[in-house]
């Protein structure tokens, strides 16, 4: 562990680049989103074409997260590239 003494300007000018702004925030959380509803879509047992609910199995959001986890670990920004 190091300490390092760097004067204000530094050190706001380095949290400014690593903060989101709300619109690059919002686009993410829709970009994940997406990717959830495509995933779990993909599943659907019940065909539901023009119906208003999608009927999966009960570990599909389990295996879409540790699809995710899989995707982010190799690419951080994978899903801000479509």
């Amino acid at each position: 562990i190091g300490i390092s003494i760097e004067p204000l300007d530094s050190v706001q000018n380095v949290t400014a680049r690593q903060t989101p702004n709300s619109g690059t925030t919002a686009l993410m959380a829709q970009k994940i989103g997406q990717d959830l509803f495509n995933f779990m879509s993909s599943f659907d047992t019940n065909g539901a074409s023009g119906n208003q609910s999608i009927v999966v199995p009960a570990n599909t959001f389990d295996r879409w997260w540790q699809r995710f986890e899989r995707k982010i670990q190799r690419d951080p920004n994978f899903f801000l590239k479509n």
